[in-house]
């Protein structure tokens, strides 16, 4: 399979992980394209929007343009500027990738900080935004600089490293909103994928970074088994962004349901209160009364 072809895979997978992630809606949403929807999952949903249409414009933009052609040294100034253009969309698209998964836990602590104290929501998560973000920039220039696509394993690197602060928080999240049961702290089962697909995902990953950092291998079976690794890195990613996706949709609709059921139960107690007003009007106790009056009506 060509790198072109992959890319068209990879494109085709990223719609799916979008339609998917957005066109759930709550009862009250309005229909897409209209609204993005979702209330604790907007602003997730709004950057993987945007994250989707940067995938699709490099796959029509960038399409011939792949490291095996970069190396050879005999690009134009046209070409060297275009593929200049590429690295920093391709570095662009993964910050934002992992900005997603980022962005979960920052969500999960602002609903968090009515239970316990944890100061800003937010606040320990951008170190390691800057840190992607540090290596994102440092493995496009490198690449640039030298021409040697083995330094794109620091961008997977910063991809991986992504997984500390969401594993932190969702344990933290389960600890907190699951106490009950035979085994509390579990979290529900939708948390307990995501956690499962973080591990996955990690080593992935830190494989995918392993296959770029080999990627010269003149061995036919070991490059073979490499590439192999670099499609399995930037499948589990996108893979990952949907479960943190269906994470905050079900967050969502316990949300309304929650809210739902509340307002049912308000609704219910005000009408139990104006029918026991109503009954009290048409058989009033008057205090002025004497009490064997009183007994006597």
């Amino acid at each position: 399979m060509g790198a072109v072809d992959i890319q068209i895979a990879m494109t085709v997978f990223h719609v799916g992980v979008a339609l998917a992630s957005i066109f759930p809606r709550l009862p009250n949403d309005v229909p897409f394209p209209r609204s993005m929807g979702g209330d604790l999952s907007r602003p997730f949903r709004k950057i993987l929007m945007m994250l989707t249409l940067l995938n699709a414009i490099r796959l029509f933009v960038f399409d011939d343009l792949r490291f095996g052609d970069s190396r050879t040294g005999a690009l134009s100034k046209k070409e060297h500027f275009m593929y200049w253009l590429y690295l920093i969309s391709s570095a662009t698209e993964a910050f934002f990738r992992s900005f997603l998964c980022l962005l979960t836990p920052y969500l999960l602590q602002c609903q968090l900080q009515n239970r316990i104290n944890i100061g800003r929501p937010g606040r320990d998560l951008m170190m390691w935004v800057y840190a992607v973000l540090f290596f994102n920039i440092m493995g496009c220039l490198i690449v640039q600089m030298t021409e040697d696509p083995r330094y794109w394993a620091l961008k997977k690197l910063g991809d991986a490293i992504s997984f500390l602060p969401v594993y932190k928080t969702l344990k933290l999240y389960n600890t907190i909103m699951t106490q009950g049961g035979r085994y509390p702290g579990r979290g529900n089962m939708t948390s307990q994928s995501l956690m499962i697909v973080e591990y996955l995902t990690v080593i992935a990953t830190l494989l995918s970074a392993l296959a770029y950092f080999f990627i010269s291998s003149d061995e036919m079976d070991f490059a073979s088994t490499l590439g192999a690794f670099r499609i399995i890195g930037a499948f589990a990613n996108m893979t990952r962004v949907l479960c943190h996706a269906m994470l905050l949709n079900s967050l969502d609709e316990a949300n309304y349901l929650h809210s739902f059921a509340r307002q049912g139960t308000e609704n219910n107690d005000t009408e139990n209160e104006e029918t026991n007003n109503h009954q009290h009007a048409q058989h009033p106790t008057s205090q002025s009364e004497p009490l064997s009056i009183a007994l006597l009506k």
